[in-house]
């Protein structure tokens, strides 16, 4: 198990249970599926045979994995992850965008790890494009995934349209305008809000 850092903090909390070296790429091949104990030596080659099976023992008894032996005909024992082992996929892929600003090119004698494509649209496209069954709900619940047009008709909304009449019929006042064109502006903006809505979903 990790040294503790004895402090009082989710973040120091997080390094003790997947700081360790190794772990997090331990992890990394697990979201990929359950493997077993030789599919993880083969894909991390430079590991020790008992550096792999002490952090498999630590990452279980903080539950981030568990084991379990297949059911005939392969009565192979695998590793995967748990509910709370699965949330680091986010935090996994934001720490692969964050070191390739670092990462130079590979060097000719370099080869690529196996599944590096598909790791890597993973990384960088999965985000942006969510599963046809979690669209409609995140569509209502988080801004982020609604299209350009929806957040202009979202801005262009009477509630918005409100506050920018406010804010001009303010100026106008402040400036000596007059009531005349205080009330053009508001006006205005009234007769441009009847004539737009905004959006219920994404199509």
């Amino acid at each position: 198990m990790a040294k503790k850092f004895e402090q009082y903090c989710p973040v120091a909390h997080a390094l003790e249970l997947v700081g360790e070296r190794w772990s997090l790429l331990i992890v990394r091949e697990l979201l990929k599926g359950p493997k077993r104990y030789t599919d993880l030596a083969d894909a991390l080659p430079r590991i020790g045979t008992n550096v792999l099976a002490a952090r498999l023992k630590d990452l279980e008894a903080c539950e981030v994995i568990v084991k379990r032996r297949l059911p005939p005909p392969t009565p192979a024992q695998v590793y995967e992850l748990t509910p709370y082992g699965v949330a680091l996929r986010p935090i996994v892929r934001e720490l692969a965008r964050w070191g390739l600003h670092s990462l130079p090119a590979p060097r000719d004698d370099e080869n690529l790890a196996p599944g590096w494509l598909a790791d890597a649209l993973g990384t960088f496209f999965a985000p942006v494009a969510p599963t046809a069954r979690s669209s409609s709900a995140s569509a209502t619940r988080s801004p982020r995934s609604w299209t350009g047009r929806s957040w202009r008709a979202r801005w262009r909304s009477p509630t918005s349209c409100s506050r920018r009449a406010l804010a001009r019929s303010t100026t106008c006042s402040s400036n000596g305008a007059g009531t005349a064109s205080t009330s053009r502006a508001t006006a205005s903006c009234s007769s441009n809000c009847s004539t737009l809505r905004r959006p219920s979903k994404i199509r």
